[in-house]
């Protein structure tokens, strides 16, 4: 069961696809988290901590046309 840290002071932008603001990290695996809209459930690149996937949230970057995230691999 995923375990979030609800509660928390956190600096998490709105998300990106429906502007809505309650989204939480949530830890998806061992050592793995992500940020989840809960209005939406639109989720973020996943980081090896909360720190790592808030700040992966923050700065992704969106197509302008489609609204898409821009993915990089490699």
């Amino acid at each position: 069961m995923p375990m979030s840290r609800q509660g928390e002071a956190s600096m998490l932008e709105p998300c990106p696809f429906c502007a809505g603001d309650r989204v939480e990290v949530v830890e998806v695996d061992v050592g793995a988290w992500m940020v989840e809209c809960m209005e939406c459930h639109a989720t973020g690149p996943v980081g090896k901590s909360t720190a790592a996937a808030e700040d992966r949230w923050n700065r992704r970057q969106l197509f302008p046309s489609t609204g898409r995230e821009v993915k990089r691999y490699g």
